[in-house]
């Protein structure tokens, strides 16, 4: 092997190392925005369930008052 044939073998598979590097914490930022975008989700539907229980206690509370 001549040295410059060396060289390009070792510059390829410095590429696809740090391609490989760069891929897996690729995927790794693509999880935690993930579970951030998950817990925001369910984050908003128990807001939106704790203000319709608020809305439906008070309709009670109401209705009781009323009575």
């Amino acid at each position: 092997m001549s040295p410059s044939s060396q060289t390009e073998g070792l510059n390829k598979e410095s590429i696809n190392y740090y391609m490989g590097a760069f891929i897996a914490c690729a995927n790794t930022w693509r999880a935690q925005a993930k579970t951030k975008a998950v817990e925001a989700s369910a984050f908003q539907a128990l807001e939106k369930e704790n203000s319709s229980l608020k809305e439906e206690k008070e309709t009670l509370a109401s209705r009781w008052e009323r009575q």
